[in-house]
């Protein structure tokens, strides 16, 4: 039988637990205010009150919240304006557009976000320190190479994420993708004009790829690695799965893809069903096959679930106090472009929540003036658009000086990415070098008949740089790479 004093004694212990846990509670709530003192910050020009990592959609909708409140905001644009839906040619669930090309989206928000007064600068972020307050983020110019660390009050972390690889020979090389695969069919789809590719994935992003590249290419085959498709979009599957040059294979795993150095040639196949493999003739190779988060910078700093995105706790905050995460980096569940809209706006709602209950006063702060567009259409204006042979002809072949060719697709995101560093190029070589740019998916430019002119070999990824002497192909540049070691190129060959 229990014994009253028994009893009591437990109740005691209880209640001494209790309390512990309650004046710990406290005490650590007055510890966190006591951290947020508005008082011992510096503002000077490189601290702002919200900083967002991330120019895709999560981040360009957090930074028009941002400025309708009237907090001023720093966006760090990476290697990929835009985001994911930047890619997509084709969008036709965003609400109230019936159809437009994801970059026409992306680019709509953007220009509301600098209309509203955000400033957005291109970077990638190399470093971030969330042990301290305010948060330290170091960012890495894309141009210029040189870093620079930002004070943020609070952050929202929309870094999306990287696509996954098959890991099999003759996919990646030293430098990155080898010749003919790529995992952005609007990129580089446009070489494939009646060729027979594949595309390897079974989600969404699958039969987008596969939609696009069959009014493209002659075939289009999808290697599917399971017995049916996870997209989420049926209508769009079965649209897609109807037209006569789209094929399935089910079941089918690449092996091998052949690669003839210049392009792929055809991949090895296994029928994971039956163990049966085979080959197939192809050449071009195109890769769907989902993504991982940009978390690797947070590792050790905030807590990330069991598949590596940011977890959150309520709603889009992360593990520490007056950091946000939005988008992919933190969902692999719904994986879309309108619920990372409506994550940025969470977490820069969530932001200032925090910021008014530090007591930050956005008074105390002056915006930067984000750049003119006259301003950047000025330095285009150093970088001419060729859209005829003639003018092909006029520019290069009959250039009296050398001559730089930028060779790029309208959905491809390291060409945008090469875009500022092209032009600064067109600035440091003014009067001694000409730069044009080539759109190869315009038809009407035909741009691998007009490289032909100058004793150029085939194209075979975008972005490409072709350097010109004399009339004639000098140095090949192919992919996205730092200015420093384009400039040496020019100055060897130039």
């Amino acid at each position: 039988m229990i014994s009253i004093r028994s009893i009591l004694k437990t109740a005691n212990i209880v209640l001494c637990v209790v309390v512990t846990i309650f004046v710990s509670s406290c005490l650590q709530s007055r510890s966190n205010q006591e951290s947020f003192d508005l008082s011992t910050v510096s503002f000077d020009q490189d601290t702002y009150p919200v900083v967002i990592l991330g120019g895709g959609i999560a981040g360009l909708t957090s930074a028009v919240y941002c400025r309708q409140a009237n907090i001023p905001c720093l966006v760090i644009e990476g290697p990929k304006p835009g985001g994911a839906l930047a890619q997509s040619h084709s969008v036709r669930n965003w609400p109230g557009i019936l159809n437009a090309p994801g970059k026409d989206i992306a680019q709509g928000i953007r220009q509301q976000a600098v209309a509203g007064g955000a400033e957005i600068i291109s970077g990638k972020v190399v470093n971030v320190d969330l042990t301290e307050w305010p948060r330290i983020i170091e960012v890495q110019d894309l141009v210029t190479g040189f870093t620079k660390k930002y004070k943020a009050l609070s952050a929202v972390i929309a870094l999306g994420t990287e696509p996954n690889l098959l890991g099999i020979l003759g996919e990646t090389g030293p430098k990155g993708f080898l010749p003919g695969v790529t995992n952005c069919a609007v990129c580089e789809g446009s070489l494939c004009k009646g060729k027979n590719v594949v595309v390897v994935g079974g989600g969404d992003a699958a039969i987008t790829e596969a939609d696009y590249l069959s009014g493209i290419a002659q075939s289009v085959t999808i290697l599917v690695r399971k017995d049916y498709f996870r997209a989420k979009d049926t209508r769009a599957r079965d649209r897609v799965l109807a037209k006569p040059n789209v094929k399935v294979m089910f079941n089918t795993q690449a092996l091998e893809i052949v690669n003839n150095g210049s392009t792929v040639t055809g991949v090895a196949l296994l029928n994971n069903k039956t163990n049966e493999t085979s080959s197939m003739s192809i050449e071009g190779f195109f890769l769907a096959i989902g993504s991982r988060p940009n978390t690797s910078l947070f590792k050790g700093q905030l807590e990330l679930d069991e598949l590596g995105f940011i977890a959150l706790k309520n709603f889009q905050e992360t593990s520490v106090k007056g950091v946000f995460a939005a988008g992919d980096v933190s969902d692999h569940e719904f994986v879309q472009a309108v619920t990372a809209a409506s994550d940025g706006c969470k977490s820069t709602l969530q932001a200032i929540k925090f910021l008014k209950g530090i007591g930050f006063d956005v008074s105390a702060m002056v915006s930067k003036p984000a750049e003119q567009p006259s301003t950047q259409a000025q330095k285009r204006k150093l970088v001419t658009e060729i859209h005829s042979p003639e003018e092909f002809e006029e520019l290069v072949v009959n250039s009296r000086k050398s001559v730089f060719i930028d060779l790029y697709a309208d959905m491809c995101i390291p060409c945008q990415q090469m875009l500022p560093i092209v032009e600064e190029l067109a600035r440091v070589y003014e009067g001694s070098v000409s730069f044009v740019k080539l759109n190869v998916s315009d038809e009407a430019v035909k741009a691998e008949e007009l490289i032909e002119r100058v004793g150029g070999i085939p194209i075979s990824s975008v972005p490409t740089f072709i350097l010109v002497r004399n009339g004639h192909e000098a140095a090949r540049i192919v992919g996205a790479g730092p200015i420093d070691k384009i400039k040496m190129i020019i100055d060897r060959t130039f």
